[in-house]
């Protein structure tokens, strides 16, 4: 079912790429992949994504599962909090 969440997110929201992860809650925070669609091209194994209070993890994941409430990132190449995926996705063509 979360795959075809995803599909739907890309098939009719206009996103090159969709997925879900699952917070878990050992020491490192990670979240792992659990659901994806579209253009992934080795981006979500290529980076560390995790939700501990991190520098790898204030991006946006990370931001929403430690406060529950939504995030945005408007634009990759001048987000700051981006800047640990910025060069993987600009590269795929995510924005």
């Amino acid at each position: 079912m979360l795959d075809e969440y995803c599909r739907i997110a890309v098939e009719t929201g206009g996103y090159l790429m969709a997925w879900v992860g699952l917070a878990d809650t050992g020491p490192d925070r990670r979240v792992q992949v659990i659901a994806h669609y579209g253009r992934d091209d080795g981006y979500l194994a290529s980076g560390r994504i995790t939700w501990a209070n991190t520098q790898c993890g204030q991006g946006p994941t990370g931001r929403v599962i430690r406060s529950g409430e939504v995030q945005f990132c408007d634009d990759i190449s001048t987000d700051p909090t981006m800047v640990q995926w910025r060069a993987a996705a600009l590269q795929r063509g995510y924005k």
